[in-house]
């Protein structure tokens, strides 16, 4: 007799068992029928037992995976459902009829030895999302399963093979593991976003509902009004003291626009204090409303505190104005020069130094550079000194007038980084005055000079003197040199 497509024999009748055995159009009922099951441990199909032509029925029939192993040599039957588990190529092609240790030797360590149980002493399993790793697609994956072994009898009753029963569930488990590191991803970025939340030296504040009730606040929001009770509480019972200064009204009109409330340096008043006395805090400050994943609106109060910030300019600004003051009250004059690439420009200057010197507040407002004077280049020079060794230094230094010419001691001061406060002190006067000193000196040194040599000079006529008397009493009146002495005697007295 010929051998049909599945290596039996017998026709007609062989054709009607193997439709019978493997029902149905699907692709393994189809492959299962055109296989050489006679070159199998199995052997040919009318010679299968019962029990095994009515298990491979309904494993082809259903569609849930299922695949049989059976006999000793545990060879495989499996459905179509169980065939996208296998993955691409050549393995799902050599799942039917192989022998199920050398077709799954890469799981065998995990499932040979339950398999070998249910073999020998019945009995069943049953395991969910279970890791067995297999080799598919070129590689050995991950794979997770819910499955379970139950023994199938024989026509004898003796355990003929194993029914396996099996849902991959990789996919689910992938995407829980996803999903899970997804939430501890949330749940670390929900930590790291409170933490900044709390820890932020901005204050911060939210409020829910018609109402506003405070749902959250950091620490920076308790630092501006005070520790008391906040939260689940409405902003005009937390804070009754805001009630009269227009916070409600700009909570509500938030709220109800959705435009954002923007302030700058807003004096507010708030009882921080432990005995509840009333403060004035200066804040920056953002209202903004924003809806969560309910659809419901909430606002975000958002600023900074900027009390510090603001009663020191405010102080700053009272002491600038009594140092300039001062410094235009001061009886010297005054300058203060900036250098300016290498020069130096006249950024201000005192009533004393108007006076003194030919500035103007309109020579000035156009810029006047220390190098537009002449001979000023040794006075650059000191004032690049100061700056770079930041000492104060002496010039003393010589102004034209219209007079002639004034002199000055200049004292100059470096002003970090790049200024120079100078103050000019006028000895002018002064420098007359030495030196009308030093003429008075000179004559009165000539006088003294003079006055001993009239002395000397005196006591050498009154030798003279003398001397011609006694000629003129030695000679007498008639001897004719007596008038020669007469003469050199009236020159010695004059």
């Amino acid at each position: 007799m010929k051998a049909d497509a599945g290596g039996n024999v017998g026709g007609g009748r062989a054709r009607s068992l193997i439709d019978s055995t493997f029902p149905g159009d699907s692709e393994m009922a189809a492959r299962c029928r055109a296989f050489d099951w006679a070159s199998t441990p199995l052997g040919p199909i009318e010679s299968w037992s019962q029990s095994l032509r009515s298990t491979a029925g309904i494993v082809l029939s259903t569609r849930n995976p299922m695949l049989i192993f059976w006999g000793p040599d545990l060879i495989q039957i499996c459905n179509d459902s169980f065939i996208p588990s296998l993955g691409t190529g050549d393995r799902k092609l050599a799942a039917l009829g192989a022998k199920a240790k050398t077709f799954w030797a890469d799981a065998w360590e995990i499932v040979g030895p339950e398999i070998d149980l249910v073999m020998t002493q019945g009995g069943s399993s049953w395991h969910e999302d279970a890791l067995v790793p297999i080799e598919r697609n070129g590689t050995l994956e991950d794979v997770w399963w819910t499955y379970g072994y139950s023994p199938v009898y024989d026509d004898d009753g003796s355990i003929g093979g194993v029914l396996v029963v099996c849902i991959e569930t990789t996919r689910r488990r992938l995407n829980e593991q996803e999903r899970d590191g997804l939430l501890a991803s949330l749940t670390s970025e929900r930590a790291t976003l409170s933490s900044i939340f709390d820890l932020s030296p901005s204050f911060l504040a939210i409020a829910r509902g018609p109402e506003h009730v405070l749902e959250r606040v950091n620490s920076a929001y308790y630092n501006l009004v005070g520790q008391r009770e906040l939260i689940g509480r409405r902003v005009r019972d937390a804070l009754p003291e805001v009630r009269g200064q227009g916070v409600i009204r700009v909570l509500d009109h938030v709220r109800e626009t959705g435009e954002p409330f923007i302030g700058k340096q807003i004096p507010i008043v708030v009882a921080r204090g432990e005995d509840g006395a009333h403060e004035t805090r200066y804040v920056n400050l953002i209202y903004q409303r924003i809806v969560d994943p309910d659809g419901d609106p909430v606002i975000i109060a958002h600023g900074v505190d900027l009390t510090d910030q603001v009663l020191s300019a405010e102080l700053l600004k009272r002491v600038e104005i009594q140092l300039r003051d001062q410094f235009a009250k001061l009886p010297v004059p005054t300058l203060l020069w900036e250098e300016r690439g290498g020069d130096f420009l006249l950024v201000d200057f005192n009533e004393a130094a108007k006076n003194a010197f030919p500035v103007s507040d309109e020579t000035a407002a156009a810029g006047i550079f220390l190098s537009s004077y002449p001979n000023t280049a040794s006075l650059i020079d000191l004032f690049r000194k100061c700056l770079r060794e930041n000492i104060v230094c002496g010039y003393a230094a010589t102004v034209p007038s219209q007079t002639g010419t004034m002199t000055f001691d200049l004292t100059v001061g470096p002003q970090q980084p790049n200024r120079l406060l100078v103050h000019a002190v006028d000895t002018t006067r002064r420098a007359e005055l030495e030196d009308q000193l030093r003429q008075a000196q000179k004559m009165e040194a000539i006088g003294q000079l003079a006055g001993g040599i009239a002395h000397d000079f005196n006591n050498i006529l009154t030798v003279i003197e003398g001397h011609s008397a006694l000629l003129m009493d030695a000679l007498g009146e008639e001897d004719d040199r007596f008038g020669d002495a007469e003469e050199i005697n009236k020159a010695g007295i004059r």
